[in-house]
């Protein structure tokens, strides 16, 4: 999993924050729906985690020991310090 890049623009304004955006999963594993749970108070970080997430492969949920769609809720920080 690739992890999200920073926005140049969001890193000279010394934005950071956390993001969880709710995926729908589907049952081969990619996102099939994006949606932003809780905005991390910046347009900037919110649009470069659903942008990573977009190219993510997940684990499947499964039904009946087939797989089926489902949802993930996934953090993800954006943090200055790091």
């Amino acid at each position: 999993l690739r992890p999200p890049r920073y926005p140049p623009q969001a890193l000279r304004q010394r934005q950071q924050g956390k993001v969880i955006l709710k995926v729908l999963v589907g049952v081969d594993g990619s996102p099939q729906e994006i949606t932003v749970q809780r905005s991390s108070g910046s347009r900037l970080l919110d649009q470069a985690a659903i942008e990573a997430v977009r190219n993510w492969r997940f684990n499947p949920g499964s039904k009946g020991g087939q797989p089926a769609p489902g949802y993930a809720l996934v953090p993800i920080d954006f943090n200055l310090s790091e």
